[in-house]
């Protein structure tokens, strides 16, 4: 049981008092009970007697006070316990904030170090305190689990992404009318989807072909950093974009390299 600084104080003043009470009462009983019983008490201090029937004189005072200050001795023990481990979870709770604070700064700086290595730096944004929280949930300023630049979350999908480049391939080959404004809208909208958990947002200009090429690109150059902290089920979508950028990117740039819609 930890108290905060208000029961504290509380607790505190009741230690104070059962402090006083454990002198003041049994003197008070002592001298009630030498009102009430003076004339048969005697004090000559050159009786031996009288020095060995003190304690069964005044055995009710002595037995009360010796009541006291046992009830004063434990809830002091327990006073000093508990603020003994107020004081540790002070500590531990400054620490931690500490630790946290600086395994944030290492994954952030970590993370703009592998965006530099980017070829595609000027499409997009990042929010690197989206990106902290997304891979590293289980750390807070309380308490920090993972230590590591690895992310403990389950391996991660990009199903939207998925479908966006299947549907481009798909639109190439059949047909390739279906690249209209609209679409190119919508695919950078879906694979917009699957990076915006991690604070990544492209910036398009307009919705045009080169514009989703480049999205496309961005969105690769983003997927190896995010591999870079947590494993990701990417095999079929990884063969899509090679497939993509080996046949069908050429066909998708060149009839349209100069038709901005």
């Amino acid at each position: 049981m930890v108290i905060n600084n208000k029961e504290n104080s509380k607790f505190f003043k009741v230690l104070i008092y059962l402090s006083f009470l454990t002198i003041l009462l049994p003197i008070l009983l002592a001298i009630s009970q030498i009102i009430f019983t003076y004339p048969q008490l005697s004090f000559s201090h050159s009786k031996p007697e009288n020095w060995s029937n003190i304690t069964n004189t005044f055995s009710l005072a002595i037995e009360l006070f010796k009541v006291l200050i046992s009830v004063t001795g434990v809830f002091g023990l327990w006073y000093k316990i508990t603020q003994t481990e107020r004081q540790i979870k002070q500590v531990e709770s400054k620490d931690n904030f500490s630790i946290f604070i600086q395994h944030r700064e290492y994954i952030i700086d970590t993370l703009k170090e592998q965006l530099i290595t980017t070829e595609s730096q000027n499409n997009y944004s990042s929010h690197p305190s989206i990106f902290y929280i997304a891979l590293f949930p289980e750390n807070t300023p309380k308490k920090v689990i993972n230590f590591d630049v690895t992310s403990k979350v389950p391996p991660i999908e990009f199903p939207n992404f998925l479908f966006a480049i299947k549907s481009i391939n798909h639109s190439i080959e059949i047909k390739k009318e279906e690249i209209t404004e609209r679409y190119v809208e919508g695919m950078i909208n879906e694979i917009q989807k699957d990076f915006e958990p991690f604070g990544f947002r492209f910036i398009v200009g307009s919705y045009n072909i080169s514009e989703l090429a480049s999205v496309i690109k961005t969105a690769s150059d983003l997927l190896r950093v995010i591999n870079y902290f947590v494993p990701m089920n990417s095999r079929e979508l990884e063969a899509a974009i090679y497939y993509f950028n080996q046949t069908l990117l050429n066909e998708l740039i060149n009839p349209y390299k100069e038709e901005v819609y």
